[in-house]
This record gives C-alpha cells, structure tokens and sequence, in this order.
C-alpha cells in the first residue's frame, strides 16, 4: 500500500500511472479539480491531499519507463506537483540510456542520453540505435541474431522509432514494426495517432488498427470511470474526443470508428505484454475478422 509506505522513489510504467489519474477522478471530477487548483490557496492544499492518497506525497524520483507517456497525462501529473521523469531503456542495454534531467523536464521527451552512452538514428527507418560500455554483447548461443541485431558500428538496433532534437533530446514515436498500411497504401504510424486521445478518462486502453482498411479504426477499452456515465453521453464524449483529434491529423490518418471493446486485455491471454504494453499484432489478428462490419457501421462511436 503506497499510502502507507510513502516511498521517496518511485517507478513505474505508463498504465499504472493513467490508473492512479482514473483513481483520483473517480472520487473528484476533473471540472471541480481545475477550479480548486485555479484557486491559490486551495491549490496547494489539494494537490498535497492528492499526492498523500497516492503515497506519494515525500517522493524525491518519480520516473516512468516501459513504453512513452502521453503528454496530457504527463501535464496532469504535472499540475499537481508530481513530476515524472520519463526514461528509456531495454534489458539488453542494461537499463536506462535516456533519462529526463531533473532540472530540464520536457514533455513528450524520453530524456538525453547518459554521459558515457551513445545514440543515433538510422536516417533511412528512424530506428533509435544506442551504444554503451555495459550493453550486451552478444545473445547467447545465437549468433545469426546477434548479427542481426547491431549495424556495423556496433550500435544495437532497439526497434523503436523516434527523432533526437537539436539539444540531443529523444522522442520516442513507435515500433519499426508496429506501422501499417491502409488500403490506399498510406503509412500509419499508430502510437502517434494513440497518444491524441489520452485526455479522454473514458478511455483505459486504445488500439488503433486497420491494416488494409480505407481508414484506421480504434478499439477501446473504457475505464472504470465509464461505468458511472451513461451510455450516450460515453458517446458524445468520445465523438468529441475523435473529432478534435481528427481535426490535427493529416486525411489518410483520421479515425473512422471507435469501438468499445468488452473483452478483457491482460498478459495472460496474450494481448499485453508485462509491462502493460498492447501487442497490436495480437489484437488485429483476434478482431480483424469484424473490421469490415465496424468500418460500414451506421455509428462512428460503436458501444
């Protein structure tokens, strides 16, 4: 119970974080938190109120791994005094790489590189390729995978795509892998497009697919905090949500139905992975057979 053990570090991957948000608002809607926190006095006092139920309350590291952020949750977590510090890192890189600088906290950014580390991105995939002195160096009795895992300069291919910025911090944009093609043959780059809709506290878990599809379409999986709104205006709040993030989205990117999915996504039947992260590979080939009947659906917010 972290209330009552009130750590002064604490790690943790982006699920449980969008958890601790749907927590507090299940017992305080955001419209009253916004005004309290508009308010001077009270601002404090709440935001205090908030980090002791969560237990934490006297954390001096808060950080985030596993997979990137959203920044809306990020700039939630923000206005009420916990500042986390995203990272990243793999097992076979021994850990973090990239880390946040505690006096330079950027949202949307996974940190700058660790001072003995290297980094680089592959000009022609956007692979992030790092280097260090403690990384792996080779996998064990595999040598056609090792191979196929470093360039020729040593750097190990991580498999996520991102783009560094001129004062060399990264943004993580997705999987080399995790893209799709639509009908149309135009490339969706769906962690991008995902992240869009992390302001909806209606939403726990969102899919977007549609391989082969005119347009992407959304799976969702409500959050707790949906079972006390009624039906129509879950859909209302949804079209809002879609419309908006459409509207910053270029043509062939923009969703064209989001389907509230009843089924359960967890490690155990192989849908997410152990740190929390949807397998989209695994979710398309166990739906796909309904995307056409979603897609010519009569209601762009299918419950």
């Amino acid at each position: 119970n972290l209330a009552d053990v009130q750590p002064s570090i604490f790690l943790a991957v982006p699920s449980i974080w969008t958890k601790f948000q749907q927590g507090v608002l299940s017992k305080m809607p955001q419209k009253k938190l916004d005004i309290l926190l508009k308010i001077p006095i009270l601002s404090g006092i709440v935001s205090k109120k908030i980090r002791k139920a969560l237990g934490l309350n006297h954390t001096k590291l808060v950080i985030s791994g596993a997979s990137a952020m959203p920044t809306a949750t990020l700039a939630w977590f923000y206005k009420i005094g916990i500042f986390i510090r995203e990272t990243y890192g793999m097992t076979e890189t021994m850990g973090v790489v990239m880390i946040q600088p505690a006096d330079d906290i950027r949202l949307g950014k996974s940190g700058r590189k660790l001072e003995e580390g290297m980094i680089k991105i592959d000009p022609d995939t956007d692979e992030i390729l790092v280097k260090n002195s403690w990384m792996l160096t080779e996998y064990y009795n595999d040598p056609e995978l090792t191979k196929a895992s470093f360039d020729t300069d040593g750097y190990y291919k991580t498999g996520d795509t991102g783009e560094l910025d001129s004062e060399g911090f990264l943004k993580v944009k997705g999987r080399v892998k995790d893209t799709f093609k639509t009908a149309k043959g135009e490339f969706i780059v769906p962690v991008l497009i995902e992240d869009r809709f992390a302001g909806n506290t209606l939403i726990e878990q969102l899919c977007i697919v549609g391989l082969g599809l005119t347009h992407p379409i959304g799976l969702i999986r409500l959050s707790a905090n949906s079972k006390s709104v009624e039906a129509d205006e879950i859909k209302e709040r949804l079209l809002n949500t879609l419309n908006k993030v459409n509207d910053q989205l270029h043509r062939h990117e923009r969703i064209h139905k989001l389907v509230c999915i009843s089924d359960v996504w967890s490690v155990e039947n192989g849908m997410v992975t152990p740190t929390m992260k949807i397998k989209r590979n695994v979710v398309h080939e166990n739906y796909k057979h309904l995307y056409e009947d979603w897609y010519n659906h009569d209601e762009t917010i299918i419950l």
